[in-house]
């Protein structure tokens, strides 16, 4: 396997993370940090090289498949209409477009390049749940083509 395509399977390892979810990892030496990470580039490489079983057992007439992304076997559906982001990994804000809010979950990288940018936190309390006390709103759409 090439150097690059290493990296591709570690990129998808990564985003695959969240580091202070069900285990708090965010502690963790750096060297078991890079384990997790390779661990979780061994099950998107093994998820990847057993697409053909899973579609032989998934797919069907009576069977939808989708994605994150489109590709010709998957239907592409984001975590939300404006973001293709993992939910369970990424961060979720509200953006504010002229006189509309719209929903978008953002990579632990992306969160990284606006989280100090204005924004204002609203209480929320959906749910009991501490995930759901607050929504950032940031004050106009994002752009990570900056």
């Amino acid at each position: 396997m090439s150097t690059q395509q290493q990296n591709h399977f570690l990129k998808l390892g990564r985003l695959n993370i969240k580091w202070q979810g069900k285990e708090d990892w965010t502690s963790l030496p750096e060297i078991a940090k890079e384990e997790k990470i390779k661990q979780g580039a061994i099950w998107e490489l093994t998820a990847m090289n057993n697409l053909d079983r899973v579609q032989q057992t998934a797919k069907g007439e009576d069977k939808v498949l989708l994605f994150t992304v489109g590709t010709p076997a998957f239907i592409g559906i984001g975590s939300t209409q404006n973001s293709i982001v993992k939910h369970w990994t990424g961060f979720g804000v509200l953006e504010k477009d002229n006189d509309k809010y719209r929903e978008r979950i953002l990579s632990p990288s992306q969160f990284e390049q606006i989280k100090g940018d204005p924004h204002t936190v609203e209480p929320i309390n959906l749910l009991p749940f501490s995930n759901f006390a607050t929504v950032w709103v940031y004050p106009n759409r994002l752009d990570f083509v900056r």
